[in-house]
C-alpha cells in the first residue's frame, strides 16, 4: 500500500462504493429536487472502512 492513512484508504473506498453504487437503496433518497445519503448510513460505513484498514495496514506482509 502507498503512504496514505488510514482516512484517505476509507475515504477512497467509500467514494468508490458510492460512485459504483453499491449503497443501499434505503441510504440514498430524493429531497427538494436534489439527491441525499443518509449521514448516519455513511458514518457507520467510514467507521467499518477505518477499522478494516487500521487492522490491515498493521499486518505483516507474508
Amino acid at each position: 500500500m502507498t503512504d496514505k492513512t488510514i482516512e484517505q484508504h476509507a475515504r477512497d473506498t467509500m467514494n468508490a462504493l458510492i460512485a459504483g453504487g453499491y449503497l443501499p437503496g434505503s441510504a440514498i433518497f430524493l429531497s427538494e429536487g436534489c439527491v441525499r445519503i443518509d449521514k448516519e448510513m455513511l458514518r457507520a460505513l467510514e467507521e467499518q472502512l477505518r477499522d478494516y484498514y487500521s487492522t490491515r495496514l498493521n499486518e505483516p506482509e507474508l
